[in-house]
């Protein structure tokens, strides 16, 4: 799936703690509706994986078991991003990209820092 960005309570995406319930991420689901299902019959994951509507844009939006945190995949992360920060904000956690770098919106726009959004002075 190439570069992902993930939803995580982790000091890194990876650390597979603090982590996020699948239970937390079906009901943010449940209540979103801009997320809609994908076909999950080609992709052969039990956990089923989630769309942004977008015109002309495909993302991913799934829970990843191992780690505890919502994956997002498949580029053009400027025009999800509002939505993957939005998501982040309603399960407590922070969105981090694969090399550790964190992403927030700010009145000047993006911004992109190796400090933790909610750590940062």
């Amino acid at each position: 799936m190439g570069y992902k960005l993930h939803i995580t309570r982790g000091e890194n995406w990876s650390d597979h703690e603090p982590r996020i319930a699948r239970e937390e991420w079906e009901r943010v689901v449940a209540e979103d509706l801009d997320l809609k299902l994908y076909d999950e019959t080609q992709r052969g994951e039990p956990d089923p994986v989630y769309r942004l509507e977008i015109p002309d844009l495909d993302h991913a939006f799934y829970y990843e078991p191992v780690t505890g945190t919502i994956d997002v995949g498949r580029g053009y992360f400027e025009d999800v991003l509002p939505k993957v920060l939005e998501i982040a904000a309603k399960l407590g956690a922070v969105v981090q990209g694969d090399e550790g770098e964190y992403y927030r919106m700010t009145e000047a726009g993006r911004e992109t820092t190796d400090v933790r959004p909610d750590r940062a002075g």
